[in-house]
């Protein structure tokens, strides 16, 4: 819960220079049934509807606001998903990536995290470098909101 406030504050500070932008796209994506980790249950799903009313609620110019809940499990589903949340950003625009799954540690020495995606029926890890590719198409100013263990590793 009080990571949850923590988040909310973040968002609502981040959105006031962010009102002087164009349009803002937002693709929220929930992953929470997997094939080899435990299930994250129904609580991914509430995020994602706490944190889409957070950026309705902050007056934002939100003209496009995509749900995925539970329905990617590959980096080809993700691309799609993001392709069409945020196809026609221009620089002017905001496009917001909410990512609520599990967060893994390599099991390597590499000291790698991944996120991972999964729909139940099919699972694949995302690398950091995998989302910086996936984004870096996408024109105008960018805001990544990771919800998973291990996030701040991403950086």
């Amino acid at each position: 819960m009080r990571r949850f406030f923590g988040l909310l504050i973040v968002l609502l500070l981040i959105s006031l220079p962010v009102l002087a932008l164009g349009q803002s796209r937002a693709l929220l994506v929930a992953c929470h049934d997997f094939i080899s980790m435990p299930d994250l249950g129904n609580a991914v799903s509430g995020n994602l509807h706490i944190i889409g009313s957070s950026l309705v609620g902050a007056g934002m110019n939100v003209g496009s606001l995509s749900i995925e809940d539970g329905t990617i499990g590959t980096l080809d589903h993700l691309r799609g998903a993001i392709n069409d949340a945020f196809n026609g950003a221009d620089e002017t625009d905001l496009s917001i990536l909410y990512l609520c799954t599990h967060g893994v540690l390599s099991s390597a020495d590499d000291g790698q995290v991944y996120l991972m995606l999964g729909d139940g029926k099919s699972e694949a890890p995302l690398s950091a470098a995998d989302l910086q590719q996936l984004l870096s198409s996408i024109q105008g100013e960018k805001l990544l909101i990771v919800d998973a263990c291990y996030s701040g590793a991403l950086i």
